[in-house]
């Protein structure tokens, strides 16, 4: 890898860009297709597994007075392949294992990926993490035949992909600190971030329609995976951890960036300041508001298509297309308010942590009036759909408030703030498989509407949470690692402190 970032090396920086973007939005367009192959992947396989198995036998309350009822044909909602041949008879817990090994995976690995991501640079760890999870998705059709078709191999298969995708988030936010001054941290996060959006896009618009014109769900994994693989090569060559390495970047774009950044960031961290992290109430403010974000983001991630098929009774193809509007409407709206963050801050219109707070509320209360809001609208489809999209474009805010709080308490620990945030933002994929044991959600709208507000009243909290003891300021641990070395000056040998320093005659 030493040697790739050093073949298309320069000898001098260019004084004109090589490209019309500057480097620093080529690297954000990079991380971007980055995000987008590795998250469609990890949110895909839902798809593969319901292709996978044999179609539940579900029981319907037709002596219920709220289940919706259209004048068209019904088509009954089950997984694209509506043969039983080749599928295999799991029970309905063995799915959720399936399930769960993901997200037990993808919990673990945030933490050994911020640790690595800031020590030794974000770009080796998200290149490892990606080749493994191409190898991982290649072989699992492979293994799993091979296994006779043995659940357990796809489980342990699922929660090794979900350790190496966990490490994600961590390096793609550690190389986002070297790259994001203060003043064009919303524009260039909102690049990247919106890639979790479109990734949504593209499993409900283009993942469905390939399992329905191969009608095989091993080809899925083929496809996604070779995109990826493709992503990996360009990245190899053209990725940088951090600005001081890319020689594509201008003299001016380096000076630039020099200026902004310098005080702030060491390469590499060799001391972390665990101690502070742990008692640092704005960081506990920052985790708390993350999980309210990721349970909200969980949920509708798997319960929207499921809504628009058992209660508005679309039929699978018409659910994920009509559930991929919202998500399409929230990654534009994403990359909208990364742009108008940067405007109001660099205007002075407000200062950075009045920023975070409200977009963070926008994007927590909105969606949770709106979804709550879309329930009641019963069997009025155009309207639930509408209400659907408007909520899911509000949590759009979050990302600019949020999501880019990581990069501003503390740079240089960026990674490993992102993999104890984002790791434990992760539980809900555990925990919401065990309470919906619990719930009743088919035909009936009415079953749907206390679920709805149990999570109206866990996003308020988070919110709440956050807007109080929530900062946009620059923690004084992010400064540990220079704090350490003087530390360790100070009690070096008297002697030596007595050595008088002579400054080198400055140029005129």
């Amino acid at each position: 890898m030493y040697c790739l970032d050093n073949i298309f090396r320069l000898s001098q920086r260019p004084k004109r860009r090589l490209c019309l973007l500057p480097q620093r939005y080529i690297m954000a367009l990079l991380l971007f297709f980055g995000v987008l192959t590795n998250f469609t992947i990890r949110i895909s396989f839902k798809l593969a597994l319901n292709q996978l198995v044999v179609p539940a036998n579900v029981s319907r309350f037709t002596n219920k007075n709220d289940i919706c009822y259209y004048n068209e044909t019904q088509k009954q909602s089950s997984p694209v392949n509506t043969s039983t041949k080749n599928l295999y008879d799991w029970s309905a817990a063995s799915q959720t294992s399936i399930a769960k090994a993901f997200f037990y995976g993808y919990f673990f690995g945030h933490f050994p990926g911020g640790y690595f991501s800031d020590k030794y640079g974000g770009k080796i760890v998200l290149s490892c993490c990606t080749f493994v999870t191409i190898i991982l998705t290649v072989f699992t059709p492979v293994m799993l035949t091979g296994s006779s078709h043995d659940y357990n191999i796809l489980t342990g298969l699922q929660g090794l992909t979900g350790f190496s995708i966990g490490m994600l988030f961590p390096s793609v936010h550690s190389i986002l600190a070297h790259w994001t001054p203060a003043r064009d941290r919303g524009k260039l996060s909102s690049i990247v971030f919106c890639a979790t959006q479109f990734a949504v896009v593209f499993r409900d618009a283009v993942s469905v329609s390939f399992i329905v014109y191969t009608d095989t769900w091993s080809s899925l994994l083929y496809l996604q995976s070779s995109l990826a693989a493709i992503w990996l090569v360009v990245w190899l060559v053209f990725g940088q951890a951090t600005y001081r390495n890319s020689p594509l970047a201008t003299e001016k774009e380096y000076a630039y960036l020099q200026e902004e950044l310098e005080t702030l960031l060491v390469d590499k961290v060799t001391k972390i300041p665990w101690i502070e992290m742990l008692f640092s109430i704005r960081l506990w403010a920052l985790i708390i508001a993350q999980f309210g974000h990721t349970w909200m983001w969980h949920v509708m991630i798997k319960d929207l298509p499921k809504y628009m098929m058992s209660v508005l009774k679309f039929d699978l193809k018409q659910s994920y297309y009509i559930a991929a509007v919202p998500y399409l409407t929230m990654g534009v709206l994403t990359l909208s308010t990364g742009f108008l963050v940067d405007f109001l801050i660099n205007k002075r219109v407000v200062e950075i942590t009045t920023n975070r707070k409200s977009f963070t509320t926008f994007g927590a209360v909105g969606p949770a009036i709106f979804v709550v809001a879309a329930a009641y609208a019963a069997c009025a489809r155009k309207t639930a759909v509408f209400l659907f999209t408007v909520g899911m474009g509000m949590m759009s805010f979050y990302y600019s408030g949020t999501r880019i709080n990581t990069l501003d308490l503390a740079p240089n620990y960026s990674g490993i703030i992102m993999g104890i945030v984002n790791g434990i933002g992760a539980l809900p994929g555990i925990i919401l498989p065990e309470i919906r044991k619990y719930w009743t959600l088919e035909d009936s709208y009415m079953d749907w509407i206390p679920v709805f507000w149990l999570h109206l009243a866990i996003l308020f909290a988070t919110c709440f949470f956050f807007a109080v003891f929530g900062s946009g300021r620059v923690q004084p641990w992010n400064d540990y690692e220079e704090e350490e070395i003087e530390a360790a000056d100070s009690n070096a040998s008297p002697f030596v402190s007595q050595i008088p320093v002579v400054e080198p005659p400055v140029p005129q």
